[in-house]
Protein backbone atom coordinates (compact mmCIF):
# COMPACT_ATOMS: atom_id res chain seq x y z
CA UNK A 1 0.00 0.00 0.00
CA UNK A 2 2.64 2.42 1.14
CA UNK A 3 4.63 1.57 -2.18
CA UNK A 4 2.12 2.07 -4.02
CA UNK A 5 1.41 5.81 -2.92
CA UNK A 6 5.01 6.41 -3.90
CA UNK A 7 4.38 5.18 -7.82
CA UNK A 8 5.97 1.90 -7.08
CA UNK A 9 4.27 -0.87 -8.65
CA UNK A 10 4.80 -4.87 -9.54
CA UNK A 11 8.46 -6.37 -9.67
CA UNK A 12 10.22 -2.85 -8.70
CA UNK A 13 7.84 -2.79 -5.29
CA UNK A 14 8.66 -6.18 -4.48
CA UNK A 15 12.10 -5.56 -5.01
CA UNK A 16 12.31 -2.93 -2.88
CA UNK A 17 10.58 -4.46 -0.42
CA UNK A 18 13.14 -7.05 -0.21
CA UNK A 19 15.77 -5.19 0.18
CA UNK A 20 14.58 -3.27 2.78
CA UNK A 21 13.63 -6.24 5.18
CA UNK A 22 17.04 -7.30 4.55
CA UNK A 23 18.16 -3.90 5.08
CA UNK A 24 16.40 -3.69 8.63
CA UNK A 25 16.88 -7.50 9.39
CA UNK A 26 13.39 -8.70 8.85
CA UNK A 27 13.78 -10.75 5.84
CA UNK A 28 11.90 -13.83 6.18
CA UNK A 29 9.18 -12.21 8.00
CA UNK A 30 7.21 -10.67 4.74
CA UNK A 31 3.71 -12.98 5.64
CA UNK A 32 4.25 -12.50 9.65
CA UNK A 33 1.28 -10.00 10.91
CA UNK A 34 2.05 -6.93 12.49
CA UNK A 35 -0.02 -7.60 15.47
CA UNK A 36 2.58 -10.68 16.19
CA UNK A 37 6.09 -8.06 15.84
CA UNK A 38 7.75 -7.71 18.92
CA UNK A 39 8.02 -3.71 19.79
CA UNK A 40 11.47 -3.70 18.51
CA UNK A 41 10.07 -5.38 14.72
CA UNK A 42 7.31 -2.32 14.93
CA UNK A 43 10.12 0.24 15.09
CA UNK A 44 11.84 -1.52 12.24
CA UNK A 45 8.74 -2.17 9.93
CA UNK A 46 8.08 1.59 10.43
CA UNK A 47 12.01 2.64 9.40
CA UNK A 48 11.31 0.26 6.53
CA UNK A 49 8.29 1.96 5.38
CA UNK A 50 9.76 5.05 5.88
CA UNK A 51 12.69 4.42 3.61
CA UNK A 52 10.64 2.66 0.63
CA UNK A 53 10.97 5.74 -1.60
CA UNK A 54 14.70 6.47 -0.81
CA UNK A 55 14.23 10.11 0.57
CA UNK A 56 17.17 12.15 0.76
CA UNK A 57 15.46 13.14 4.91
CA UNK A 58 14.51 11.00 7.18
CA UNK A 59 12.80 12.24 10.30
CA UNK A 60 13.10 9.62 13.10
CA UNK A 61 10.76 10.76 16.24
CA UNK A 62 12.37 8.77 19.28
CA UNK A 63 13.56 5.54 16.99
CA UNK A 64 14.98 3.60 19.94
CA UNK A 65 12.03 4.66 22.81
CA UNK A 66 10.74 1.18 24.39
CA UNK A 67 13.51 -0.73 22.99
CA UNK A 68 15.60 -3.38 25.29
CA UNK A 69 19.12 -2.57 24.98
CA UNK A 70 19.98 -4.93 22.50
CA UNK A 71 17.42 -3.66 20.24
CA UNK A 72 18.74 0.13 20.88
CA UNK A 73 22.04 -1.11 19.78
CA UNK A 74 20.32 -2.60 16.32
CA UNK A 75 18.34 0.29 15.61
CA UNK A 76 21.59 2.78 16.61
CA UNK A 77 23.72 0.47 14.28
CA UNK A 78 21.12 0.93 11.80
CA UNK A 79 20.75 4.39 11.57
CA UNK A 80 24.66 5.30 11.61
CA UNK A 81 24.34 2.67 8.75
CA UNK A 82 21.45 4.78 6.66
CA UNK A 83 23.99 7.84 7.77
CA UNK A 84 26.94 6.78 6.06
CA UNK A 85 24.81 5.75 2.65
CA UNK A 86 24.11 9.63 2.36
CA UNK A 87 20.64 10.19 4.44
CA UNK A 88 20.43 13.19 6.51
CA UNK A 89 18.79 12.35 9.24
CA UNK A 90 16.76 14.50 11.75
CA UNK A 91 16.48 12.74 14.89
CA UNK A 92 14.59 13.45 17.96
CA UNK A 93 14.86 11.57 21.27
CA UNK A 94 15.44 11.85 24.50
CA UNK A 95 17.58 9.21 24.23
CA UNK A 96 21.00 11.57 25.01
CA UNK A 97 23.58 8.70 24.40
CA UNK A 98 22.29 7.78 21.30
CA UNK A 99 22.01 11.60 20.01
CA UNK A 100 25.78 11.53 21.38
CA UNK A 101 26.67 8.82 18.93
CA UNK A 102 24.70 9.37 16.11
CA UNK A 103 24.37 13.21 15.70
CA UNK A 104 27.01 15.54 13.55
CA UNK A 105 24.99 18.81 15.24
CA UNK A 106 22.15 18.90 18.02
CA UNK A 107 19.93 21.16 19.28
CA UNK A 108 18.96 21.56 22.90
CA UNK A 109 15.12 22.93 22.73
CA UNK A 110 13.21 23.53 25.81
CA UNK A 111 9.53 25.10 25.56
CA UNK A 112 9.70 26.01 22.37
CA UNK A 113 13.26 28.33 22.91
CA UNK A 114 16.34 26.71 21.07
CA UNK A 115 19.31 27.23 23.66
CA UNK A 116 21.71 25.57 22.47
CA UNK A 117 23.16 24.51 18.39
CA UNK A 118 26.14 23.52 17.17
CA UNK A 119 28.52 20.17 17.11
CA UNK A 120 28.45 18.14 20.33
CA UNK A 121 31.92 18.70 21.21
CA UNK A 122 31.26 22.74 20.30
CA UNK A 123 28.52 23.20 22.95
CA UNK A 124 30.19 22.58 26.38
CA UNK A 125 31.11 26.10 27.51
CA UNK A 126 33.14 25.48 31.02
CA UNK A 127 36.39 24.56 31.08
CA UNK A 128 37.81 21.36 30.75
CA UNK A 129 38.50 18.77 33.65
CA UNK A 130 40.87 16.88 34.53
CA UNK A 131 41.69 13.85 37.58
CA UNK A 132 44.96 13.99 38.85
CA UNK A 133 45.63 11.07 41.44
CA UNK A 134 48.77 11.05 43.97
CA UNK A 135 50.31 9.81 46.20
CA UNK A 136 49.83 12.60 48.17
CA UNK A 137 48.59 16.50 48.32
CA UNK A 138 50.94 19.08 49.50
CA UNK A 139 50.89 22.58 49.30
CA UNK A 140 53.85 22.70 47.13
CA UNK A 141 51.48 20.40 44.84
CA UNK A 142 48.64 22.61 45.10
CA UNK A 143 50.84 26.11 43.97
CA UNK A 144 52.70 24.31 41.16
CA UNK A 145 49.34 22.54 39.10
CA UNK A 146 48.05 25.60 39.97
CA UNK A 147 50.21 27.89 38.14
CA UNK A 148 49.77 25.88 34.66
CA UNK A 149 45.69 25.67 35.12
CA UNK A 150 42.41 27.63 35.62
CA UNK A 151 41.84 26.14 39.03
CA UNK A 152 42.52 23.40 41.16
CA UNK A 153 41.04 21.82 44.34
CA UNK A 154 40.53 18.45 45.97
CA UNK A 155 37.53 15.81 44.93
CA UNK A 156 35.58 15.58 48.17
CA UNK A 157 35.13 11.72 47.18
CA UNK A 158 38.25 10.71 47.27
CA UNK A 159 40.94 12.38 49.14
CA UNK A 160 44.06 11.95 47.19
CA UNK A 161 42.64 12.86 43.90
CA UNK A 162 42.91 16.77 42.77
CA UNK A 163 39.72 18.21 39.82
CA UNK A 164 42.20 20.02 37.76
CA UNK A 165 40.85 22.60 35.01
CA UNK A 166 42.70 23.48 32.23
CA UNK A 167 41.43 25.47 28.48
CA UNK A 168 42.40 22.60 27.07
CA UNK A 169 43.97 18.90 27.07
CA UNK A 170 47.07 19.83 25.71
CA UNK A 171 47.67 21.41 28.98
CA UNK A 172 47.77 17.62 30.42
CA UNK A 173 51.51 17.41 29.76
CA UNK A 174 52.31 20.82 31.82
CA UNK A 175 49.86 19.60 34.61
CA UNK A 176 51.98 16.36 34.84
CA UNK A 177 55.31 18.26 34.41
CA UNK A 178 54.19 20.30 37.74
CA UNK A 179 52.93 17.22 39.34
CA UNK A 180 56.55 15.75 39.08
CA UNK A 181 58.68 18.78 39.63
CA UNK A 182 56.79 18.98 43.04
CA UNK A 183 58.68 15.54 44.20
CA UNK A 184 54.84 13.85 44.28
CA UNK A 185 54.14 10.51 42.52
CA UNK A 186 51.64 10.70 39.76
CA UNK A 187 48.81 7.76 39.60
CA UNK A 188 46.21 9.00 36.98
CA UNK A 189 45.90 11.55 34.79
CA UNK A 190 42.70 12.11 32.95
CA UNK A 191 39.97 13.80 31.68
CA UNK A 192 36.76 14.31 33.19
CA UNK A 193 34.32 12.89 30.22
CA UNK A 194 31.51 15.38 29.46
CA UNK A 195 28.00 13.47 28.69
CA UNK A 196 25.29 15.57 26.57
CA UNK A 197 23.27 14.69 29.26
CA UNK A 198 25.03 16.93 31.92
CA UNK A 199 25.11 19.80 29.25
CA UNK A 200 21.26 19.11 28.79
CA UNK A 201 19.92 19.37 32.60
CA UNK A 202 22.73 22.20 33.37
CA UNK A 203 21.46 23.99 29.74
CA UNK A 204 17.84 23.69 31.36
CA UNK A 205 18.11 24.80 34.67
CA UNK A 206 20.26 27.96 33.57
CA UNK A 207 17.46 28.84 31.45
CA UNK A 208 15.02 28.49 33.96
CA UNK A 209 17.14 31.03 36.66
Amino acid sequence: FHGRLYGLRGAPLQERCKELLELVGLAGCERQKLGTFSKGMLQRIGLAQALLNQPELLILDEPTSGLDPLGQRDMRNLILRLKTEGISIFLNSHQLGDVELICDRVAIIHHGQLLKIGPPATLFDEPLVLEVRVNAISADLLRRVGAVSLAVQRDEADPLRLLVEVQSDEQAADVAAAVHASGTRLFTLQPRRRTLEQLFLRTIESSQT
